[in-house]
């Protein structure tokens, strides 16, 4: 769900006031213990929800760094520096978070909106399964039961996010065709560009066994007519699994799209390019310790890609874009109208919590 994913990362490294006091690493680790950190409409945003609840894995993968590093002597006081900068980003976008999730659940109550029983029930089960059981549920200091109420406050606020965020006007066929000239530079191959997907497999199963049988099936598969990008989302190990296997770059803009140049291709698998036929599978291939099945979906000569090539890529990063203004902007009202201050009383500028508005200037 895309809804709300932009908005945390609108937060500036230094925009919270000087009123506002965050968990430090030695508040949680070294002086444990729930502390009220922000006040929405009156209720209570704490440590523990800000620590527990949001960035949980991260910060504690941050720490055990932190602790091999001193175990090896070799961390140094721009490491210590480093941790803590980190930390401060975690911990801040974790706070803008807690205060947005917050904002949207109190809508959510005064709207009336009730979580089907057995869609919590089964949310319940997939994410207890994500998070290891209940005993690694249990070291976040949570049992099932506050599991359950964390999803159904979650549904609630996904629902909301889905039907009461003001409509966004997506971008019409002028605008999207007006970014790509004044950005054709973005779009202009200085060599042969490629569209490719690949699955990336293991040499060997998870109990030792030789994997190459079950990479040839799935090549064998594609050939046959099976959806490539449906066989690498559920198989390969590679990142690209999140997109079909498809590789992707960033434009200077900002967004990614999917006709690449050889270097932004893996290394093991460049060699390959100049032979790749369009449409043709190959592999699977043994690379550096991997298998690798891949497919030349088209080739771009040097020079501009076009326009209709690149359209839906413009095309979702102005909605994407527009998406922002109209989050920001609601949330900035809904905070307006509920309060958000310090534990002390001094009202918090929204700014503070999510950042400058989107597309205003970086003080």
């Amino acid at each position: 769900m895309r809804i709300f994913a932009v908005i945390v990362l609108l937060i500036c490294p230094h925009a919270w006031g000087m009123d506002l006091k965050l968990p430090s690493f030695e508040d949680v680790v070294a002086a444990p213990g729930d502390r009220i950190v922000l006040r929405v409409g009156g209720v209570p945003i704490t440590t523990n929800a800000i620590i527990i609840g949001k960035n949980y894995g991260d910060l504690v993968q941050l720490i055990r760094t932190r602790d091999a590093g001193k175990r090896s002597g070799n961390w140094s006081n721009e490491n210590e520096q480093s941790f803590r900068d980190y930390w401060d980003i975690i911990v801040r976008r974790s706070a803008a978070m807690a205060v947005r999730d917050e904002l949207l659940f109190s809508l959510a109550q005064k709207s009336n909106l009730v979580a089907f029983p057995s869609i919590v029930e089964k949310t319940t089960e997939d994410r207890l399964s994500r998070l290891g059981g209940e005993k690694a549920l249990k070291e976040r200091g949570l049992t099932v039961v506050d599991l359950k109420k964390e999803v159904e406050r979650d549904l609630l606020i996904e629902t909301v996010a889905r039907t009461q965020m003001p409509p966004v006007t997506p971008p019409g066929p002028e605008e999207v065709r007006r970014f790509y000239k004044e950005h054709i530079s973005e779009f202009t191959l200085k060599g042969t560009g490629y569209r490719l997907r690949m699955i990336v497999l293991p040499l060997k199963t998870s109990d030792g066994q030789d994997n190459m049988p079950a990479a040839e099936k799935l090549a064998e598969d594609v050939k046959g007519g099976a959806d490539f990008a449906n066989l690498a989302a559920k198989n390969s190990i590679h990142p690209t699994r999140a997109y079909g296997g498809l590789i992707l770059r960033n434009v200077r803009s900002g967004f990614p799209i999917d006709v690449i140049e050889a270097e932004d291709v893996p290394g093991p698998v460049r060699d390959h390019l100049p032979s790749l036929e369009e449409g043709k599978v190959y592999g699977p291939v043994t690379i550096e310790g991997r298998l690798y099945i891949f497919m030349l979906l088209k080739r771009f000569a040097p020079g501009e890609i076009l326009f209709d090539e690149m359209a839906p890529y413009i095309t979702d990063h102005l909605r994407s874009k527009a998406e922002e203004i109209v989050q920001y902007d609601w949330l900035k009202r809904l905070a307006e109208r509920s309060g958000v201050s310090t534990p002390d009383g001094k009202s918090v500028p929204i700014k503070d919590i999510f950042g400058p508005a989107p597309g205003a200037e970086k003080k």
